[in-house]
């Protein structure tokens, strides 16, 4: 059952769990510590992405349980900040849009694209798309299942550079 809970956020109820002997002292007070039994009411949170619609949140999720093989030797490589440290989160939604890869503290966007990214209306689609997003502040890069398959480090190479040069603006910008 969801609870209400503040700002964005909802509570699950996980249910009840009962610890015992864990050296705690008795609830009453009596005894030496640790023959109390407790009961605890865990939940935890749940994020809830207030401006993003069911369904594309449903979308992405399905996104992440079917990746395509490039996805997956990508998302080897980048999980657990194996790229200069970067969290990756993948099929993001961001702007209405599910992307295939999102390091939201520096608003980089990964893309990598198929076969069917050869076609005129999806590269017209995807223009459309990098467009709105780069008007928002994020920077897309995009590769080619070729380039994952056949060059990974070299993709990771480019996205190293990319993030060292966006440090050193920062870094000028901060004097």
């Amino acid at each position: 059952m969801a609870l209400p809970s503040a700002k964005g956020r909802a509570t699950e109820d996980v249910g009840d769990v009962t610890l015992s002997g864990c050296g705690l002292p008795s609830p009453s007070g009596r005894g030496v510590g640790g023959e109390g039994i407790y009961t605890l009411k865990l939940s935890y949170s749940l994020f809830i992405m207030p401006d993003v619609p069911p369904q594309l949140l449903k979308r992405a999720r399905a996104l992440r349980q079917r990746p395509t093989k490039t996805e997956e030797i990508f998302w080897k490589r980048a999980r657990n900040h194996q790229i200069s440290g970067l969290k990756f989160r993948r099929q993001v939604p961001i702007l209405g849009y599910v992307v295939d890869f999102a390091c939201l503290t520096h608003r980089l966007v990964v893309e990598i694209d198929g076969g069917i990214h050869h076609l005129p209306e999806v590269q017209a689609r995807d223009h459309a798309r990098d467009v709105q997003l780069m008007g928002r502040g994020y920077y897309v890069m995009r590769f080619s299942d070729p380039a994952i398959f056949e060059d990974l480090e070299t993709v990771v190479g480019f996205i190293e550079d990319f993030v060292h040069k966006q440090s050193l603006k920062s870094a000028k910008g901060a004097r």
